[in-house]
């Protein structure tokens, strides 16, 4: 009876997210705007591109300047119906709806069954989901697909027996699950470069875990070796069509150096005189990642000095800070500022709950319930996520639209810690 109450419960707040994100995206005209206009014209005209037979192309031309992820996502159905902006909202959508499942399984496995329901409803309603999934972004791609590889290395890692010699990582399930987890995280990688580093967070998290540095070693090797795997045939694409072996894209000198330059700000900002290498995207990127280096070796000091900087404006606010003027010029003044308020609402008391939560918890471990508290592996990995995104943009540059991959275990965090706070009495 309970298993049945526990489903309707599901199907009832999937149902909602299907609706909130349908009813947001016919209210909310999809077509560029702005400041966001770039990357949205490159992510749609690139599709359409390829779903008429003409390869990656971007202005008449072939490119890697985007990771093609999103792009070869959306070619399928602007080939299968017609390329239309509404299109690409109805795979927002439906990956949005693979967010919220999958959030509910991390949860479930970290804190137990109320606040999995609760991290579903949250996922589900909350304003920041709703507006991403209105937008033609890669990061709607990029969320399901890391948080399917998070949740295959919970699975893989947090079950036992495991061996101290790590050949536990290349017998059963424990290997599919690893070598699943690499394909989707190449193809993530392919969809959002900042993924591509993460099979050193698997390293740390196993070796803090379970104390083997060859464990730690072989699982991450595994990850990585199926990760490449699956880049690999677009960098050979790469090579054959611009001539150069970019692994990913064209872009990750110029991103170094709009963080790292005489007039950087820690945020979005072009440097002075613009970007050497002309309309050559090869010769661009190369000139643009040896002027970004040359100034971090040439300025140690200014480089560090940028840092706690950059970490603040990842994490000062909610990521629709973003799409602020595109929503209050797009919608009624009744609908556009009281969703954005309650977007920078429930993102910063989900900070404040998850800060206490870590100052005041200590409760026991059990099989299902786990404290916030040291002990707890998968509070680990949540934490050493929050390290890597901050590290990574504290080394090119950041923005409130570069923290909404980690949006989904924040909530997690917070669901856990008021069930916790529910179940235990305790007092804040």
């Amino acid at each position: 009876m309970l298993k049945i109450e526990k489903n309707k419960i599901i199907v009832i707040l999937l149902s909602l997210a299907l609706a909130s994100r349908l009813i947001f995206s016919y209210l909310f005209p999809p077509l560029p705007y702005t400041a966001n206009t770039g990357d949205i014209v490159h992510y749609y005209e690139s599709a359409v591109s390829l779903a008429r037979g003409e390869g990656y192309v971007f202005l008449g031309k072939p490119t890697a300047h985007f990771p093609p992820g999103y792009s070869f996502a959306l070619a399928p159905l602007f080939q299968i119906f017609f390329p239309s902006y509404r299109i690409a909202q109805i795979l927002n959508t439906v990956l949005g709806i693979l967010s919220c499942l999958f959030t509910y399984g991390i949860s479930k496995k970290t804190f137990g069954e109320r606040a999995a329901l609760l991290a579903l409803g949250i996922m589900a309603l909350s304003p920041t989901n709703v507006i991403w999934s209105a937008i033609i972004f890669s990061e709607n791609l990029f969320l399901p697909l890391l948080l399917g590889v998070i949740l295959l290395w919970i699975h893989s890692v947090h079950n036992p027996p495991f061996n101290k010699g790590g050949l536990e990582w290349i017998q059963g399930r424990r290997f599919y699950k690893l070598l699943l987890s690499g394909i989707l995280l190449g193809i993530a990688s392919l969809t959002r470069g900042q993924a591509v580093l993460l099979p050193g967070v698997l390293f740390l998290w196993v070796l803090l875990n379970k104390k083997s540095l060859s464990s730690s070693f072989i699982a991450a090797l595994i990850v990585s070796f199926f990760m490449i795997v699956t880049i690999l045939p677009w960098t050979i694409r790469n090579k054959e069509v611009l001539g150069s072996f970019e692994f990913i894209s064209t872009n990750t000198g110029i991103n170094l150096l709009i963080g790292n330059h005489p007039g950087a700000t820690g945020g979005y900002h072009d440097p002075e005189g613009g970007y050497p290498g002309g309309d050559d995207e090869i010769m661009q990127n190369r000139l643009c990642r040896e002027a970004a280096l040359s100034y971090i070796f040439t300025h140690p000091f200014q480089f560090i000095k940028l840092i706690p900087k950059k970490i603040f404006l990842l994490w000062c606010a909610d990521s629709t800070l973003t799409f602020r003027h595109d929503l209050l010029t797009k919608l009624s003044p009744v609908i556009g500022y009281p969703l954005i308020g309650a977007a920078f609402i429930l993102y910063y008391l989900s900070f404040m709950i998850t800060i206490i939560a870590f100052m005041r918890f200590r409760v026991a471990q059990d099989n299902s319930i786990y404290g916030m508290n040291k002990g707890n592996p998968i509070v680990i990995l949540f934490t050493l996520l929050f390290i890597y995104f901050s590290i990574f943009h504290a080394l090119f540059f950041a923005g409130p639209r570069y923290n909404y991959p980690f949006y989904p275990f924040l909530i997690v965090l917070v669901t856990g810690s008021i069930d916790i706070w529910i179940k235990n009495r305790i007092r804040l």
